[in-house]
């Protein structure tokens, strides 16, 4: 079932949105930690105002834009927020569990050894938030372009231009650790 089919349904039934949380919640939880390098609890309570107000908005949800792309949307929106009304330190986090479950293209391009991609995982955490943001769609959320300009709210062309900005920020710095 497509998800705007599980939309049609859950607005006929509100009891139906559990398919909703049951396709998407671990997707969510594994990208709200990778942009934010929050505690399990905080993800938790992330996820949990994501479904929220996914609940509530759900009659203004426009097929325009696909359904996965209109929830993430959702939840960048929610963390950000987060990360700057907490002031979030990203030091002294260690969450290589958050990168098993992807496909990892980035790593597998860059045809590392395992201790390069601990470094890779490193310098992401050193990353600016929209750089680090948009790697993360790109590489392990395996998201288009036209996907991420739906999410992020910017043009195509743009996030074409900020994947290329954070790639090279990422280069220089793995270049600046050696």
């Amino acid at each position: 079932m497509t998800d705007e089919e599980i939309v049609k349904k859950v607005l006929v039934d509100k009891r139906e949105f559990g398919q909703i949380i049951d396709k998407y919640e671990d997707k969510l939880r594994r990208y709200i930690k990778r942009i934010s390098y929050c505690v399990d609890d905080d993800v938790d309570d992330l996820v949990q105002e994501v479904f929220i107000s996914c609940f509530e908005k759900l009659n203004s949800y426009s097929d325009e834009y696909s359904f996965s792309s209109w929830i993430y949307r959702i939840a960048h929106n929610k963390t950000i927020d987060f990360i700057k009304k907490k002031k979030i330190k990203l030091t002294n986090v260690d969450n290589e569990e958050l990168f098993e479950d992807s496909k990892n293209e980035l790593l597998e391009d860059l045809a590392m050894a395992e201790d390069e991609k601990k470094r890779v995982r490193q310098a992401l955490k050193k990353m600016d938030v929209k750089y680090r943001n948009i790697i993360n769609l790109f590489y392990f959320e395996e998201k288009s372009y036209i996907e991420i300009s739906d999410i992020l709210k910017i043009s195509k062309s743009k996030a074409g231009v900020l994947l290329y900005r954070a790639k090279k920020e990422l280069k220089k710095i793995l270049t600046d650790e050696n």
